[in-house]
């Protein structure tokens, strides 16, 4: 669903937090204020990490770091004091685009507690345009040759939804990653302006890699007692907590209306 479409609006939600002193008001290069007139992110090369590997195409990115109430970038891949959320994009990407994911984003996590904020905060963020392949876009979730457009056998494991991993608007993992077109809304949104999947992925996301099995297992017997509330296909914990967030942000539509 568009990003202007939710029921309370981001502008409303970060006017009130204006109005009450919380977002950190700085003119400095290092931070940008939400409320910010102009913005620019500058591009850094990002540092290696294990079992990562990288191609020259793809070595620039352009990063922003949020946190509950300021929106910081960085021209050297600094990463702000105390708790925040990465979010990369690659050079294709706008910079409005950016800027919008990077507001959605803060939306999401405004009203985390800190106990919650902080394990959260293990997943991280990434756009890719959608002249690009997720797979090339960010080569950590790059797949062998002969799987990268196929779902046969031994490539089954890799893909997603049905999907051959190259050929994906986004990817669940622990860097959740979405094409622009769905941030923008755009005509050529593959959900066809149904779902954001920054919010789908972000809920998938932290079920599959961060919740603990109890926290599962509740959900599960949730998803049991009320199977006659929520129509949610297959009945799975995944989809059936997937469905709730998207519910709570009210970030699916049935009619698709930009």
């Amino acid at each position: 669903m568009c990003l202007d479409q939710q029921m309370v609006s981001i502008d409303d939600i970060s006017g009130a937090i204006a109005f009450y002193n919380l977002v950190e008001i700085s003119s400095g290069p290092e931070a940008l204020c939400l409320h910010g007139s102009s913005f620019s992110f500058k591009s850094y090369h990002l540092e290696p990490v294990n079992n990562r590997y990288r191609r020259d195409t793809h070595e620039n990115y352009k990063l922003a770091w949020i946190k509950p109430c300021t929106i910081t970038y960085s021209s050297n891949g600094t990463k702000p004091d105390g708790i925040s959320f990465e979010l990369a994009a690659t050079q294709s990407v706008q910079d409005s685009t950016l800027y919008k994911a990077s507001k959605l984003i803060q939306l999401m996590i405004r009203f985390m507690s800190a106990d919650t904020l902080r394990p959260v905060s293990q997943v991280s963020f990434g756009i890719f345009s959608s002249n690009e392949l997720l797979t090339d876009a960010f080569p950590d979730y790059a797949v062998s040759d002969e799987c990268k457009f196929s779902c046969n056998d031994e490539c089954s494991s890799l893909c997603y939804n049905g999907l051959p991993r190259a050929n994906s608007s986004t990817y669940p993992g622990r860097r959740i990653v979405v094409v622009d077109a769905n941030i923008e809304c755009r005509e050529d949104d593959p959900q066809k302006k149904m779902v954001n999947l920054l919010v789908k992925s972000f809920a998938e996301s932290i079920l599959t890699h961060l919740f603990p099995s109890q926290i599962i297992s509740t959900l599960e017997e949730n998803l049991n007692r009320t199977k006659d509330v929520w129509n949610v296909q297959p009945p799975t914990a995944v989809n059936y907590w997937v469905e709730a967030v998207l519910t709570w942000f009210n970030s699916r539509s049935s009619k698709g209306n930009a």
